[in-house]
């Protein structure tokens, strides 16, 4: 929200791209807006794809070898993984689009070269987003599991086997 607010102080609200290939200062705001959205997007995929289209149950990320029910904050899978690196890719391949599409040519990313590291970063930071809130979810956010309904659950109580992580994020 603050690269956002910060890019249109930079642009005045002139819905002009900043370039990224110069060393402006402006330049950051995009970057880490581009980012902060390949983040936000592969984290949401993860969440929501990988929980869905994974054959096996997930594992919680500080400790790989204990295997957890579906819905455990910083459980995560292979196929969730995958889905956050999907993530990424798809927020910086509309970025290079819209880009093209929608900038003037004087103020579009016109080198190849420059769009390929966009594209790739973007897809790490999928990745990056989603295991950093995976990591976050596994030690301050608490996940319990409720053996009388077959539920996982996100607050603790008496009838409920504590999973991972304590309760300040819930």
């Amino acid at each position: 929200c603050l690269y956002a607010i910060g890019y249109c102080c930079k642009t005045n609200y002139s819905g002009l791209s900043l370039p990224i290939d110069n060393k402006h200062e402006s330049s950051i705001y995009t970057i880490g807006f581009i980012f902060t959205t390949a983040c936000c997007c592969g984290d949401t995929l993860a969440s929501e794809l990988g929980s869905v289209l994974a054959r096996n149950n997930p594992r919680l990320l500080t400790n790989p070898f204990r295997v957890v029910p579906v819905g455990t904050n910083g459980a995560i899978s292979f196929v969730g993984c995958l889905c956050s690196l999907l993530g990424g890719f798809i927020i910086g391949l509309s970025y290079i689009i819209g880009n093209s599409i929608f900038c003037q040519p004087d103020h579009m990313i016109n080198t190849s070269m420059i769009n390929i590291q966009l594209l790739f970063y973007c897809t790490l930071f999928g990745l990056v987003g989603s295991s950093i809130d995976s990591i976050l979810g596994a030690t301050l956010q608490f996940s319990g599991y409720d053996r009388e309904h077959n539920v996982t659950v996100q607050k603790p109580g008496p009838s409920i086997e504590r999973i991972s992580g304590v309760n300040i994020l819930s």
